[in-house]
């Protein structure tokens, strides 16, 4: 891996769609730490650093709402801010609540690339 690689932390809670993407983000180049709940993106972010977080929004224990909230008053003990996309397959509505949560950007799953 190179030192400018993009470093992301994925956090989704079904197993094969978390491994398929990051395996996926890999091939593009990417630095890429899995986890599977918001509580566990919230460690990974601090101790990463990473670029980019994609989180699922709906993920058992911590979601991704409250993940991005914790993340976000991270970035201002850290000084750094971290670029936040949020997953859903859940649209009305949700990506309203995303963009309050904290989150930069909201994609729908399945993402197909178009």
């Amino acid at each position: 891996m190179s030192a400018s690689a993009l470093r992301v932390v994925y956090a989704e809670d079904e197993p094969l769609v978390r491994d398929t993407a990051a395996e996926m983000l890999r091939e593009l180049g990417a630095e890429v730490s899995v986890c599977k709940n918001g509580a566990e993106a919230v460690l990974l972010c601090l101790t990463v650093n990473p670029d980019v977080a994609l989180l699922d929004l709906s993920m058992l224990g911590m979601d991704g709402f409250d993940g991005a909230r914790r993340i976000r008053a991270n970035d201002v003990v850290t000084g750094r801010r971290i670029r936040l996309v949020a997953l859903s397959g859940r649209t009305p509505g949700y990506e309203a609540q995303a963009r309050t949560a904290g989150f930069d950007e909201f994609l729908r799953k399945p993402i197909t690339g178009e």
